[in-house]
């Protein structure tokens, strides 16, 4: 087998049809089981039916599309792809995903004594990723955010999403959600950007307060700033609502002197084993993420003083590239004391704790050095 050769498994794969979860214009989603690893998925089927029969190959390469979308986003937040079956011949195709166990947040918070503050902030979490990630989800509505059995938001349905990029930069509207008052971007121009995406989670959230007389939300004035239908007058960006919530959660939280210390330990290594950024700074903001990657490195480095590998470390917390300190060692005791601290923190301080290390490290000088090969700089 030689590089670029196409490898094809042809072995079969058996799931055990459970239900059938919705069905809708462009197809129908199947709950099945894999009996092999006894895990349920969520299956949607392409194959429009009715008067979309007529828009079969458009709504084909939208299909297409969704796939496309899911497959670049990993986020706790947001529904998880696994695998997708296309068959461009007939038209028809199957994506399977994560299946969520829940209901949309509309029914979960009019039936359920919730703290809509989480709620909140876990959907803004999400929607930074996707940000991130240049994609419009455009079809913002409680049906496609849902809320699991454990209490945990899950974006959903990426049908009507977009992928902005340098040959896909119009923002064209596609809007399918029954708001009552749109932004002025859409009123005017008929168009759809990130703003409006803001507008329309907000008015989304502002709708659910009302209806259901939470008394007790500590974001309003965020969510007033994100529903102004003036664009001037809204946020920017998911990223800058991000800051505004971190920054009002500091208010309300008290760190002890050892949290503290623990915190500037890891922060002040960190930034002495980081030599500079080769590429733009890019932090792990997925908390989960980066549990699972800190515990990763206590298991490969438990019998050890020092980590061994420092990369490994910065990797923890950061995504783009670097060029890195292999003679300053940091102590595995550091990383410890870190990790318990961030493991029994709540989400509250789990997001104080990440927005201090980003504002730490983005300090750190960008630097592009393609043919520096110093050993005592190796670039990652």
């Amino acid at each position: 087998m030689r590089t670029g050769d196409n490898v094809k498994f042809n072995q079969s794969k058996h799931f055990k049809f459970i239900r059938e979860l919705g069905s809708g214009g462009t197809g129908v989603t199947n709950l099945f089981k894999d009996e092999t690893t006894d895990t349920f998925f969520a299956i949607k089927k392409y194959q429009p039916s009715g008067g979309n029969i007529e828009y079969e190959e458009e709504y084909y390469n939208r299909f297409v599309d969704e796939i496309k979308i899911l497959f670049q986003l990993s986020h706790s937040n947001i529904v998880r792809v696994y695998n997708y079956y296309l068959y461009p011949q007939s038209t028809l195709g199957y994506l399977q995903m994560e299946y969520i166990e829940g209901v949309p947040i509309d029914e979960y918070v009019e039936n359920n004594f919730v703290d809509l503050n989480n709620l909140f902030r876990s959907a803004i979490d999400a929607f930074v990723c996707l940000e991130k990630n240049n994609v419009l989800h455009r079809d913002i509505r409680p049906a496609n955010i849902m809320v699991d059995n454990s209490g945990q938001i899950k974006v959903i349905d990426f049908g009507f999403g977009k992928i902005l990029n340098s040959e896909n930069s119009e923002n064209s509207i596609l809007l399918n959600w029954p708001a009552t008052e749109h932004p002025d971007e859409v009123e005017c121009h008929n168009d759809y950007t990130v703003q409006t995406e803001i507008y329309y989670l907000g008015y989304l959230f502002r709708k659910l307060l009302k209806e259901n007389s939470i008394n007790d939300f500590k974001f309003a004035n965020i969510l007033e700033k994100m529903c102004e239908t003036n664009i001037k007058n809204r946020y920017e960006s998911f990223e800058k609502i991000s800051v505004e919530i971190a920054k009002g959660m500091l208010l309300t939280l008290n760190f002890s002197e050892f949290e503290k210390r623990t915190y500037k330990a890891m922060a002040e290594n960190l930034s002495s084993i980081i030599k500079n950024f080769t590429s733009k700074f890019s932090p792990v903001t997925d908390a989960n993420e980066v549990l699972t990657n800190l515990e990763d490195i206590l298991k490969s480095n438990i019998l050890e003083e020092v980590v061994q590998n420092n990369s490994l470390l910065i990797n923890a917390f950061v995504n783009n590239g670097y060029s890195y300190s292999i003679k300053i060692r940091v102590p595995v005791s550091v990383v410890e004391k870190f990790y318990e601290l961030f493991l029994n923190s709540n989400f509250q301080k789990r997001k104080i704790i990440l927005e201090n290390l980003k504002s730490r490290l983005s300090q750190i000088e960008n630097k592009i050095q393609p043919f520096d090969i110093d050993n005592d700089d190796l670039p990652f």
